[in-house]
């Protein structure tokens, strides 16, 4: 294992947006990793695990520690079960699944990142999620260096989270083992190519972290807003499949294509905000900031970020 010392982080990131690692791992396997975490300790750094680099706003400032790169990208089949490493790419995955005929990953297409970060996350879209086919996951503790295996109902999953993305947990995905079923190789390719087409018509293809914003599941505020609007109530039951779009609010507030500096709100999608293309990191957390506060004051509701901050202070 080498560190590098200076790394321009935005060359990492789906965004192209970020300052200099101090200091930048990157590592192939646990004994690299465990490499990483003596020097971690030795020097008292801080540290970050990176993977695909989506979902993260990384500060123009960069990272004053030690950036950990997870390259482990080995996947393995037995029947219908996958055995595939954190630092493989989600898309990878997927269409590994698709040589085999191996459904229930199809929701995923389009989506980037790797898949570590997609299970900390409890990624998903069109009604699938990553906790619906996932068994089990390995772990890596720097605490007691030892290598952990939860199931999946011990992994905390809800709505884009899990125990892994709690800030006090501090250990490593390394691996998981997903339970998929054999299906027709049309229907497969229908689907994926159902969504990548949804994709490429209704999400912008300028640099962005995906999804800035968590969609509304509050039952609280959902009845009392679909009593006053009751004109989107078949929507929320079809197409939202009960709940409420960021977006749907983002663009009700007058949002749309709303830009500071390089940083907009997307015309073709509300919860993407995109890089125009030299956006600094202060500019999208502005913006990001600004787009809670009108919403909050509009409709009496609290956004919540699925974007993940790194170097702020």
């Amino acid at each position: 294992m080498k560190i590098q010392n200076n790394i321009l982080l935005k060359d990492y990131t789906t965004y192209k947006i970020g300052g200099p690692a101090k200091y930048f791992a990157r590592i192939g396997n646990l004994e690299e990793l465990r490499e990483a975490f003596k020097i971690v300790k030795k020097e008292n750094l801080p540290y970050f695990i990176l993977g695909g680099g989506s979902n993260s706003l990384i500060s123009d400032k960069g990272f004053n520690g030690l950036v950990i790169l997870i390259e482990n990208n080995e996947i393995k089949k037995y029947d219908n079960k996958l055995q595939i490493s954190s630092g493989l790419i989600l898309q990878d995955a997927i269409n590994f699944a698709t040589e085999y005929n191996l459904k229930g990953l199809e929701w995923g297409e389009g989506i980037p990142g790797m898949v570590g970060g997609a299970i900390r996350g409890n990624a998903g879209a069109f009604g699938g999620e990553i906790k619906n086919v996932l068994e089990s996951i390995k772990t890596y503790d720097p605490e007691s260096n030892m290598v952990k295996e939860y199931h999946n109902s011990e992994a905390d999953f809800s709505y884009r989270n899990s125990i892994f993305k709690n800030k006090a947990y501090k250990e490593v995905i390394l691996s998981a083992v997903f339970k998929l079923s054999y299906g027709k190789e049309k229907d497969i390719a229908r689907k994926r190519n159902q969504y990548k087409l949804y994709r490429l018509e209704n999400h912008p293809q300028e640099p962005s972290c995906g999804s800035v914003f968590k969609n509304i599941k509050d039952k609280k505020f959902l009845q009392h807003y679909l009593e006053k609007h009751s004109e989107i109530r078949e929507q929320y039951i079809k197409n939202w499949i009960y709940k409420i779009p960021a977006a749907y609010f983002i663009a009700e507030a007058g949002l749309t294509g709303f830009q500071m500096g390089q940083a907009q709100v997307s015309p073709k999608h509300t919860n993407f905000i995109i890089n125009k293309g030299k956006a600094e990191a202060d500019e999208i957390a502005r913006l990001i900031s600004f787009i809670k506060s009108r919403v909050k004051e509009r409709f009496g509701v609290r956004l919540q970020e699925e974007v993940q901050y790194i170097g702020w202070q």
